[in-house]
């Protein structure tokens, strides 16, 4: 009787057991689900902000280059002013010659002019006398002195065409002055118009430049929290993972088994490094592996001819374009 109360306790205390280690065994696993669901919210939150924070570096990025496009513009209208001033300084100066050389012409025949008119009012009378004297008949007399007139007046009559001409030469010299004031305040204003654009620019380019850090410290988070996730649990759907049969991974790994076991990769997590793939685990092949990876499945598909290893080169492909992961699930 004794000896039955005894095995009924033992019993009794193995159930005990048995079920404290399933309690413990249950509670382990809810709570390591319950950490990688916490690591899963936590990298989902920081991939949707670094969503955001690429939308916006994307759409500063496209501003920044609007304003290049509009910085060029402005550059060219500059530089197009700057040869249309260019040209009206050279008209300027060629006027202000012309001014110079119809000034010089004017001084002149103003001294013969002068001089004409001193030598009739310093000699008076004596100089018609002198036209009489000198003249044959008073035929001859009255022509020598009309002809004198004649050339007073014409020399009045060239003074006052050159004095027409010089002001017609100035009125030109001031309209070119303001055309050249006009294209120079538009200058100014093309300048100014330029410094504002330049300035906008560099704003941008500083936010595009504090979003790129921004970016980089999100993708440093996210890969602190990958490093701590477990794929313990078989989710192709999640993932969008293709499927390769179990016949052509054997033919892979049978006829480049070597070049498979230099592959550098994880197994279940991040903070598990290894070479090649894990046949009935779950393996992650980083960024820096795909492409060596690639050559392996396409080196492969030449002897295999396989829709699916092309399907599984086009994921390859898509990985190394978007520098992601990818997932290896085993049998």
């Amino acid at each position: 009787m004794k000896k039955k109360i005894i095995e009924i306790i033992g019993i009794i205390i193995s159930i005990i057991i048995i079920f404290q280690n399933i309690a413990y065994a249950t509670s382990s696993k809810s709570s390591l689900q319950n950490q990688q669901s916490d690591i899963d919210n936590q990298i989902k939150e920081l991939e949707n902000e670094q969503k955001e924070i690429k939308a916006n570096k994307s759409e500063t990025m496209k501003s920044v280059e609007d304003l290049i496009y509009q910085i060029s513009d402005v550059e060219n209208e500059i530089d197009d002013l700057k040869s249309q001033v260019k040209d009206l300084q050279a008209q300027i100066k060629v006027t202000e010659k012309s001014i110079e050389q119809k000034e010089e012409e004017y001084n002149k025949q103003k001294e013969l002019l002068d001089a004409r008119v001193i030598a009739l009012y310093k000699n008076g009378e004596n100089s018609y006398l002198e036209i009489f004297l000198s003249s044959s008949s008073l035929k001859d007399f009255l022509s020598k002195y009309y002809y004198a007139e004649a050339l007073m007046n014409a020399d009045k009559e060239f003074m006052q065409k050159v004095t027409d001409e010089k002001k017609e030469i100035e009125a030109t010299k001031a309209e070119l002055e303001k055309n050249k004031s006009a294209l120079d305040d538009a200058l100014s204003q093309q300048r100014i118009k330029q410094n504002s654009l330049e300035r906008l620019k560099n704003e941008k380019q500083t936010y595009v430049a504090q979003l790129t850090a921004e970016e980089k410290e999100n993708q440093q988070e996210i890969e602190k929290f990958e490093e701590d996730k477990w794929y313990s649990d078989y989710e192709p759907k999640k993932y969008n993972c293709i499927s390769v049969s179990d016949d052509l991974i054997e033919g892979i790994v049978k006829e480049h088994l070597e070049e498979l076991g230099k592959l550098k990769t994880y197994f279940q997590m991040k903070k598990h490094p290894g070479l090649g793939l894990d046949y009935c685990g779950i393996t992650i092949i980083p960024p820096r592996s795909l492409k060596e990876f690639k050559k392996i499945i396409a080196r492969a598909n030449k002897q295999f001819k396989s829709s699916e290893l092309e399907n599984l080169i086009n994921k390859i492909n898509i990985a190394i374009r978007d520098n992601k992961h990818l997932i290896h699930y085993g049998i």
